[in-house]
């Protein structure tokens, strides 16, 4: 008869082997495992004019105008395999807020400009447009509501628990840059403009309604359906502001620049 061998249930296992007499550990196989996804797809769309005026319109002068967008259509992670870790797709939020990721992931961006040229000279508006978004923490809890809904509806995994969040979208942001260049003679030339020249104000991120004095607490949930997983808030919030992200939206305001460049 064959002599019957031990042997370790899962591969992970296998990778820690040891004596079969006494237990003892042997030599470790170390290897490495990507557990992590990350999965992101969108596009990019540019469009560039340029036009004499005279041809157009009859008028002076050179016009040019461009267009750039980029568009998400997902941008989803999931750091494990485990069943309590669900995927989340960061789009239309200013995550990801993972290591080694990039946050801002607005459903769209666009970037403009319009520049008249004439001569020696030329004057230039900018246009930068964010739609409205949600905060990181917002994107995770849907990731939650999606995951409770899979697996109610039969899906592997596991029920998380969350508490329903009160926060508000953040409105669009809409800011104008002029600029101006003037080649005065081969030797000097200016360039200045304004920055925010509408003085446009930051949008405040992650403002939240929150569950004032005299909500029925005990009923949130049932108020929302009873969607799986969902817990009652323990304690009465107040409103929340948001926070000012200046890495997304302009925190100083309107401000001027001139510069002067001479060649010798």
């Amino acid at each position: 008869m064959a002599e019957a061998k031990a042997q370790a249930a899962t591969e992970a296992c296998q990778l820690l082997p040891r004596d079969q007499v006494n237990g003892a550990p042997l030599t470790t196989t170390i290897s490495y495992d990507n557990q992590a996804v990350i999965k992101t797809q969108g596009f990019d769309i540019a469009l560039n004019w340029f036009g004499e005026l005279e041809e157009l319109v009859g008028l002076p002068g050179r016009l040019s105008a461009s267009v750039q967008a980029t568009v998400l259509d997902y941008y989803k992670t999931k750091t494990s395999p485990a069943l309590y870790d669900p995927e989340i797709d960061w789009a239309g939020s200013l995550g990801p807020n993972l290591a080694g990721t990039n946050g801002g992931a607005y459903d769209y961006r666009l970037f403009s400009n319009l520049t008249y040229m004439k001569d020696n000279w030329s004057v230039g508006l900018r246009w930068r447009y964010l739609p409205g978004v949600y905060t990181a923490g917002y994107a995770q809890q849907q990731a939650i509501k999606a995951n409770n809904a899979a697996v109610k509806a039969g899906a592997r995994g596991i029920t998380l628990g969350y508490v329903p969040t009160t926060e508000i979208e953040t409105g669009d942001y809409s800011v104008w840059d002029l600029n101006f260049n003037w080649t005065i003679n081969e030797t000097i030339s200016l360039r200045g403009g304004v920055n925010n020249l509408l003085d446009t104000s930051p949008e405040w991120v992650g403002p939240s309604r929150g569950y004032a004095p005299g909500t029925t607490l005990s009923g949130v949930c049932s108020g929302l359906g009873s969607p799986p997983g969902c817990q009652n808030p323990a304690a009465f919030s107040l409103q929340g502001v948001g926070t000012v992200n200046g890495g997304y939206y302009d925190v100083l305001g309107r401000r001027f620049f001139l510069g002067v460049k001479a060649n010798f």
